[in-house]
This record gives structure tokens, C-alpha cells and sequence, in this order.
């Protein structure tokens, strides 16, 4: 054998060697159940594009430290809040911020701040107190720029006691600590109810979908293994990609967080709260878990959770919605389909070019919108008819993610919003049915005399306090108003729906004629009684 020939052969027997020997070695570590997050600052020396576009999004700072430069709202020294009767002041020295306020014992005490909860549309504050962390009762309205006691934001009653007050808060770390974090443990010591709580990174970061990087990271170290991977054209199997996972697999990623859910079996809970969460991306939920639905057995609200047909009408549960879409039982879709943590604007994570009807498009090419509904494009977008915003969510109204036909039968059977009187509040149900069935040939029967008024008079009357939330926010964004109906969402027993009036400011004053008014009046007060919820996180 020629020696430049012995010496190629020897030389690619070594790089052979080095890259099969540390695969071997990496894998083995895998499997002896390595589980070291190495933070996104690792990420970013090698990924530095994604950990650009991922540092814009609201999953970044879904939690914080609490330090002046990460506060959204307008917080200084000497600071005073007032909620529900009570006084929060703030403390800022330098970098460390403590709060003066009324804590769990009704106590005053002076505590320090210890994180920020969300810098979207709210954000939220918790105080350590030893080894528990609390969320207290105050947040501040990112969108309304005010501070509100926290009940508000939930579908509680108004209660300006100091009982109402107190039971704003929340333990962080059996509760926050989840869904707002990446890898999160609450290191709770059973049964004694402490707690060594951790986390291997504030907010929701890299490793939180793609799985934990440390045998990534070391393996990568090697550079005749990254030119390896990167010309096989495979990706890493160490780290989890997405894309590249099954469409249920793919899904449950962001299900993890965004479809609420019960440990399977129940007593796994005592593993959740000492262990951490078991879950790790790629994996199956369904072996730690089952999505929370209208019938699991849990407490009172879960049936409240959702509209009578079984659709969420809540924030956190775009799992359920999703799963249950005749375009994911019926196609590939999945989260990813539309949305994107590494590119596309922050607000609501869609990916470049999914915007508008182009997500719907980029599957249904042969829809042509006037002829399949009736109406421009610019009129009614296809998300208006088959995901309408009929779930709530910190302090806003989002799009269901239960894809499907628009129907006003839905509102007949069980009291919920339906896509066409979103849009038409001022018609009835009965004349939105029947539009309905010129348009496809449908049949519903129509519905008794309240519903041949105008659904913003019924809905606001009949419907529960999500319903006119929903109602209100409409009527906000198109600039609608009406002295009744503010003066009835003033008296309303739910802050939430207090909030939710007191943001109508439009200029085109909505017309009501003495008997739709005096139908208003009559419809609320025979109403039967309001319950509290205590839900809408």
C-alpha cells in the first residue's frame, strides 16, 4: 500500500474513532439519565439567530427576576397601590425592590420582592418569604396601564374586605412555578409542606421544548462531530427538534403548558411537587398525564372551564381545542403549522408568513372566500368564522383553537357566542341562523323570543360573565357604546367585568330603542343568581 494512501486510511480511521467513540459515549450517558440544563446563554455561542429571535418573545420574560429594569410597571421608591381597601407600598434600593403590604395572616409586613409573572398584557409580582414565594394580590394592567387587585382578573366576586383581599394570593411554588418556567421543581418536603424550590432557568427557554443540552453541548465540542451532523443533514438526536417529531408528539411540546391538565395517576402528584415535572419534550404527555375536560373529576369549576359543548373557554387549554379540530384529526397540523418561537413577531408567536388567511390558505388552496362564505376576505378572515374569540385570558379575548364551522344553533343549546353575531351583534340569533342556512343549507330551529332581539341585548342579559366579557371586548374594539349597558357592567358583581366596561371609550354610540332597552333591563334581572367561578387563570 502506498504510504499517502496508509496515512488517508489511518487518518480516517481515526476520525472515525473519535466521532463513533464520543457518539458511544455520549449516548451512554443519555442513557444513564443525564438530566443538566445548560441555560439558553449556552445556546446563543452556537445558535446566536434563534436565541436572538427567541429573546423578543414573551416567553423569555414569562418570568423574571425582580429588578427595576425588568419591571413593566411604573414602580419607585415609596411607591403606594391601593386595592380592595388595602395599601401595597414599594421599596427600591438599587437593584433589590421589597413590598410593605398585608400578608397572609393579615399581618403587615415588609418583604422582599423576589420575581416578575408576565410583561405582555399583565404582569404580575411574588414575595419570598422564607422558603415559600407567593404571588400577591395586586397586578398591574400592562394594556389598561393601572394596577388591580388580582381578583379582577379572574371571575371572582368583588370583595373589598380584608378576606377578599388575602385571598389574592397564591403559592408560587406549587402553582407559578409550572408553565412559567423551564425545567421547574418545586422541591417540596412531604409532608411537612416546605419547600426547596428550583428551576433551571427563569421563563419559558430552549430547553423547556427542544429537551436539556448538556450531552449536546458536549458533544458539539467536538469539531469533527459537528461536521458530521451538519452534513448528514439529520440534526442531532441528542436534542429535540419540533419539526421533526410526530404530529402528536409535536404537539404535546407546547401542550405540556398550553393544555392544562391532572397528573395520571392522581397519587403522581406527590412525585410532581417533590421531583419536578417528569415530562421531557418528545416524550408522550399521556404517560404523565391527562388533559383536564369538562368531565374530569377534580373540583366544582372544571365544567365552568368550558363552554356547554365542550369547547375551552379559557387561556391554557389550546391543546384541548386544537386536538379535537377536524384539521388535526384529518391532516398534519400542528402548533408549529402556524406558529414559531424562532421567527415571526412576538405577539401571539405566528410564523413569517402565517399571518392572516395565508395559514388557512397554505392547506385550503381551493377556497375562494366570497363564494365559499359570503362575504370579502377583508370582512370576514377565516379565523373570524372558524376560530372566533371566545376564550379568555389574562385581562384579553383570544381566538378558540377548536377549528371549526361557525354555527348560531350553538348559542340556542347551550348559551355560548357564535361566530356570525360576533360580528353581527346588533341581529339576532334567529335572523343569523337563517342567514346560515341561505348561505349553506342548514337547518336549525329557531330559538323562543329573546332570541329575535339583537345578541349584544340577549347575550348581555342571559349570558354568564364570560359571555358579556366577551360581549364588552367586541364592543370595545369596535368603538361601541351605550350608557345601559356601562352602567350595568359598572354594578356587575364581577371585577373582571367592571375592567372590561370601564375600557369602552369609542366615539359611535350603539342604538337601542325603549323596547330593546327595557327587554335589557327586564332579561338581566330575572337572570338566575351570578356564582363565582374562582377560575380564569
Amino acid at each position: 500500500m502506498p504510504r499517502k494512501d496508509f496515512l488517508a486510511l489511518g487518518l480516517a480511521a481515526l476520525v472515525a474513532l473519535l466521532v463513533t467513540g464520543y457518539w458511544v459515549f455520549d449516548m451512554a450517558k443519555e442513557r444513564r439519565g443525564h438530566d443538566q440544563y445548560v441555560t439558553s446563554t449556552e445556546c446563543r455561542s452556537c445558535h446566536a439567530r434563534e436565541h436572538a429571535a427567541w429573546q423578543k418573545t414573551y416567553h423569555r420574560t414569562m418570568t423574571q427576576a425582580a429588578t427595576p429594569a425588568n419591571l413593566a410597571a411604573p414602580i419607585e421608591n415609596g411607591t403606594v397601590v391601593e386595592a380592595l381597601g388595602e395599601e401595597i407600598t414599594f421599596h427600591v434600593t438599587g437593584e433589590e425592590i421589597s413590598v410593605t403590604l398585608p400578608y397572609l395572616d393579615g399581618s403587615q409586613q415588609t418583604l422582599p420582592l423576589k420575581y416578575t409573572i408576565g410583561s405582555h398584557r399583565m404582569q404580575q409580582f411574588a414575595v419570598e418569604n422564607g422558603q415559600q414565594i407567593h404571588r400577591i394580590p395586586v397586578f398591574y394592567s400592562i394594556q389598561d396601564e393601572a394596577w388591580m387587585p388580582i381578583s379582577d382578573a379572574f371571575f371572582h366576586f368583588r370583595d373589598e374586605s380584608r378576606e377578599g383581599f388575602l385571598k389574592g394570593y397564591a403559592l408560587w411554588n406549587g402553582n407559578c412555578i409550572f408553565c412559567h418556567n423551564t425545567r421547574p421543581n418545586p422541591g417540596m418536603n412531604y409532608p411537612e409542606w416546605s419547600f426547596d424550590s428550583s428551576v433551571a432557568e427563569t421563563g419559558i427557554a430552549c430547553e423547556e421544548c427542544h429537551g436539556n443540552g448538556e450531552v449536546h453541548r458536549d458533544r458539539n465540542q467536538n469539531p469533527l462531530r459537528r461536521y458530521l451532523t451538519h452534513f448528514e443533514g439529520e440534526g442531532d438526536p441528542t436534542m429535540v427538534h419540533p419539526e421533526k417529531l410526530t404530529q402528536q408528539r409535536a404537539t404535546e411540546v407546547c401542550g405540556q403548558c398550553h393544555g392544562q391538565r391532572v397528573p395520571e395517576p392522581r397519587e403522581r402528584i406527590v412525585e410532581l411537587m417533590t421531583e419536578g415535572d417528569p415530562f421531557r419534550p418528545g416524550e408522550q404527555l399521556g404517560e404523565y398525564y391527562q388533559p383536564i375536560d369538562p368531565h374530569t373529576q377534580l373540583d366544582e369549576t372544571i365544567p365552568l372551564r368550558f363552554w356547554g359543548d365542550g369547547s375551552p373557554r379559557l387561556t391554557a387549554y389550546e391543546y384541548q381545542g386544537l386536538t379535537q379540530s377536524d384539521c388535526y384529526l384529518n391532516s398534519e397540523l400542528t402548533c408549529i403549522s402556524c406558529h414559531s418561537g424562532h421567527n415571526g413577531e412576538p405577539e401571539g408567536l405566528i410564523a413569517d408568513g402565517m399571518r392572516g388567511d395565508a395559514a388557512c390558505a397554505s392547506c385550503h388552496t381551493e377556497v375562494e372566500t366570497l363564494a365559499h362564505a359570503g362575504h370579502e376576505p377583508e370582512q370576514a378572515p377565516c379565523r373570524s368564522c372558524h376560530m372566533p374569540q371566545v376564550v379568555y385570558g389574562v385581562m384579553s379575548i383570544h381566538p378558540s383553537h377548536l377549528i371549526r364551522n361557525p354555527d348560531p344553533g350553538r348559542t340556542l343549546r347551550y348559551n355560548m357566542p357564535n361566530a356570525c353575531n360576533l360580528c353581527h351583534l346588533e341581529e339576532s340569533v334567529n335572523w343569523a341562523a337563517q342567514g346560515m342556512g341561505q348561505l349553506f343549507g342548514t337547518e336549525v330551529a329557531p330559538g323562543d323570543a329573546p332570541f329575535n332581539t339583537p345578541e349584544l341585548v340577549r347575550g348581555f342579559a342571559q349570558g354568564d360573565a364570560v359571555y358579556r366579557v366577551i360581549l364588552l371586548d367586541v364592543m370595545n374594539k369596535r368603538g361601541l357604546r351605550h350608557p345601559l349597558i356601562e352602567s350595568m357592567a359598572a354594578a356587575d358583581r364581577f371585577g373582571v367585568v367592571r375592567r372590561f366596561g370601564e375600557r369602552l371609550d369609542g366615539d359611535t354610540n350603539l342604538v337601542l330603542d325603549a323596547q330593546q332597552a327595557a327587554l335589557l333591563r327586564q332579561l338581566r334581572e330575572s337572570a338566575p343568581p351570578a356564582q363565582p367561578f374562582e377560575f380564569g387563570e
